[in-house]
C-alpha cells in the first residue's frame, strides 16, 4: 500500500511539472503623447467663495465701451 501512495505521489508531481501554464506577455515601446481627460457630467456650478465688490468712487457709469468677452491690457 505504501508503494502504491508513493507512485501516485510521484506521478502526481511529475505530471504537474509537464501541465504548468506560462503567461504570455508583450513588449511595447513606451511613447510619450498628451494626455486628455474629457469630463461630461450634470449639475449646478457653485462658488466656493463669495467677494463683496466695492467702489472707491462713487458716481455712475455713462458708457462702458467693452463687451462681456473682450480682452483688454490692464
Amino acid at each position: 500500500m505504501l508503494a502504491v501512495v508513493a507512485a501516485l505521489g510521484i506521478w502526481f508531481v511529475a505530471g504537474r511539472g509537464g501541465t504548468e501554464q506560462t503567461e504570455e506577455r508583450t513588449i511595447v515601446t513606451v511613447e510619450r503623447g498628451p494626455i486628455t481627460l474629457a469630463v461630461a457630467t450634470t449639475g449646478r456650478v457653485v462658488a466656493n467663495l463669495d467677494v463683496e465688490i466695492k467702489c472707491k468712487a462713487s458716481g455712475e457709469v455713462i458708457a462702458l465701451p467693452r463687451d462681456v468677452s473682450d480682452e483688454v491690457k490692464e
